[in-house]
């Protein structure tokens, strides 16, 4: 990769003053020939210098991106964003060189905290009728069970750690203001529910941690892994 401050390239890169020429821009085309570069995709100004301190402003594009085909094929998502100038005469760039990643969808996995919400033992026989030759009908089934769960799992389960965190503050306040007041009845109350609640949510955390663990190790406790070493 290259960025360079050197001159216009194109016929278009130049507007106002003197008109861009061939032979201007042929020396710096054979220079790219000759280390096989491209021009990097980019955003922003087009124009990344100005003589803003004259009265008959002239805008160029002077300052590039340049990369190579192997690179560019190796980080897709690369791009050079020109930015506003500010105060000076030429365009900051900014490079990003992430390369864009993959999309994978994302595949079903069954959690064993569902089994505590009280329709999870209905969610199954839902929709279970349909018309179809066996396979169909046992792939169509379990296509949408797993929709299911996955509703389920949104609108119950998505934000555990938050509940959790809540919950805890909500314990630590009633216990701080029972040691004001020990004697109040409704403070007291207030303690069990709340204290009971959080249990149970802080148990349905402790099962997703579990099976995740789990999980991680069967990838990769039995290989020869920093991962395998860091649990003996």
């Amino acid at each position: 990769m290259a960025v360079l401050n050197g001159d216009v390239l194109h016929s278009e890169d130049r507007l106002g003053g003197n008109p861009v020429t061939l032979a201007k821009v042929a020396e710096f085309q054979e220079w790219l020939d000759v280390c096989v570069l491209e021009e990097m995709a980019s955003t922003g100004s087009t124009y990344t210098w100005n003589d803003k301190w004259k009265h008959n402003r002239v805008y160029s594009k002077l300052d590039w991106v340049f990369i190579n085909g192997e690179r560019s094929d190796e980080m897709p998502g690369c791009r050079a964003h020109f930015m506003h100038e500010g105060g000076s005469a030429h365009n900051p760039i900014h490079v990003s060189l992430l390369a864009d990643k993959p999309k994978h969808k994302r595949p079903f996995k069954y959690c064993n905290m569902w089994n505590a919400h009280p329709q999870f033992k209905d969610i199954p026989t839902l929709g279970w009728q349909m018309e179809g030759c066996q396979i169909y009908k046992v792939v169509m089934k379990m296509k949408g069970l797993k929709q299911t769960l996955r509703r389920l799992h949104v609108q119950y389960f998505s934000n555990l750690n938050r509940e959790v965190n809540s919950l805890r503050q909500k314990v630590k306040t009633v216990q701080e203001q029972l040691q004001v007041n020990p004697m109040c009845l409704l403070l007291l109350k207030e303690e069990k529910e709340v204290g009971r609640e959080f249990k149970r949510e802080s148990y349905l955390v402790e099962m997703l941690l579990a099976q995740r663990s789990k999980a991680t190790w069967l990838e990769l406790g039995d290989d020869n892994t920093n991962f395998s070493y860091r649990m003996c």
